[in-house]
Formats: C-alpha cells, structure tokens, sequence
C-alpha cells in the first residue's frame, strides 16, 4: 500500500491495484500488514471471499470490516504506558513527558486505546501531554520548545507520515537525526526505527518480530484446520527493550541492572 509514503488521495487507487493482484493470484490467505491495508484492501478481499490475517493493527478491526471465522490476525498495541513507567525507573526525577507523533492512522489508534483521546495524561506522577502533527516544521517547534516548556523528555512514537513545507514525505532518518541533534532533553521512542547513534536513546518499543512470528502462527494453523476457521485475535504480551549505547553514554543515563540485561543493544 506505501500509505505511508503516498497522499490520502491516491489510497483508494493503491488500495485497487492490491485488490486486482490479490483476484488475479488467489492466494490460500491475505495477509494485510497495517490499519489502511486493512481498511481499504480488507473489506475488498473479504467480499470476494479470501481468508484474512492482519497484523500491526491499531484500532479496532471491527472499524474496518465484520470479524467472522475467515478474519483473525495480530493487535498491535504500543506499550505506551509501560514505557513512561519504565522511564521513570530509568529517571526517578521526571515528572513531565512529551510524547510526539505524526498525524497518521496509527498515531490517532495509540491516542485512541492507549489514552481514550485525551491529550492531557497522568501516569503515576508523571503529566503526558499527547501532541500529534504531521508537518516537520511543527515537529521541529515542539523538539525545541519542549525544554523550555517544562519537558523533562520526548519520547517520540510514529514519524513515518512527516511531510515538509511541500507537503512532500520527509524520510524517517532525517526525522529521526533532526531530532537526535536538535533536542535539548532526551528523547526515547516507542518503535525501533527511532533508536540509533545520533537519534533516540531507546526504549520499551513494539517487536515487529513478534508480530510477524505471531501472524505466521495464525496462518500456519489456519492453513492446517480443515474446517478452515480462523484462530482467535491475539495481542502479543511483550515489547522489547532496545538502546543506543552511543545515546546513553551522550546523555550519561544508566540504564537499571534489571532492564540492562534485557536489552538488545545498538550502536
């Protein structure tokens, strides 16, 4: 689909041509990988009759087309709350957070399940303030802002919709750098792409490994029912710590003994 990539205008064509592949190749199961793979090819391919396993979906499925027994597939639920938790282990002094993320499908389902669309969040004795934009010259305000506004950290979710002045897609690196060199606090990230050398320090982030293996097990059994009823939707019950040893050496934070020797490391 590349809707991350692709205006809103052109989803429906994109969304069309996935269609005409998927009628012309027939495969045993459709397997739709993001919530617009699900919304604009799903309920296409389920009226023709194929099998469907999604996964790395936000919202509800049920927003996108019925869930009988030829539908089932992976949730993916960002560890938000977990996350600042586990900050705040890493940080006992923070006390006000800034969580920013693109204006996208997948950023509005986090602020939607994780936060029941409020913008303005307790957790513990942490305030979360949710902002959402899609345009990096307001990104750009809020990373230089955020020290003077009170934030003690940033911890950045999605980017991968940024568009600049022309409203032309801005790749995540050069999201991801800006950021990493502009900030004044430090800046963690709920998804991997965030975390490396010169870009966020790290964090309790969702397994896209995890969500593949789990989507493949759906498959792998459905295939192998002969009466062809999907298994149950599942929600994997664990995210994954990853770090930037360059970051937090920059930064002079010291990950605790616990959540150190569960880390996977990065440059």
């Amino acid at each position: 689909m590349d809707t991350k990539r692709l205006p809103k205008s052109e989803f429906i064509l994109q969304a069309d041509l996935a269609l005409s592949q998927i009628k012309k190749k027939k495969p045993g199961v459709v397997v739709l990988a993001d919530d617009n793979a699900l919304k604009y090819v799903g309920p296409g391919a389920w009226a023709a009759g194929f099998p469907i396993v999604f996964l790395g979906i936000n919202s509800n499925p049920r927003y996108y087309l019925n869930l009988d027994d030829r539908v089932s597939g992976v949730l993916e639920r960002p560890p938000v709350k977990i996350a600042v938790t586990s900050l705040m282990r890493v940080n006992p002094d923070v006390r006000k957070v800034l969580l920013l993320m693109d204006g996208g499908a997948t950023s509005e389902a986090i602020l939607e399940t994780s936060f029941h669309n409020q913008k303005h969040n307790k957790i513990g004795w942490v305030e979360a303030d949710v902002v959402l934009t899609s345009q990096f010259s307001e990104w750009k305000s809020r990373i230089k802002e955020a020290h003077m506004q009170g934030y003690d950290l940033i911890m950045i979710g999605n980017y991968a919709r940024m568009t600049d002045e022309n409203n032309q897609p801005v790749d995540v690196s050069v999201v991801g750098e800006w950021t990493g060199k502009h900030s004044e606090i430090p800046v963690f990230s709920l998804w991997h792409y965030g975390i490396e050398k010169g870009m966020a320090i790290g964090g309790l982030v969702m397994s896209g490994e995890v969500q593949g293996e789990e989507a493949a097990t759906i498959v792998n059994q459905f295939l192998a029912n002969k009466k062809f009823v999907m298994p149950l939707i599942r929600t994997p019950s664990r995210g994954e710590y990853i770090f930037s040893r360059s970051e937090l050496r920059r930064w002079n934070i010291k990950l605790p003994t616990d959540i150190s020797e569960q880390v996977s490391w990065k440059e």
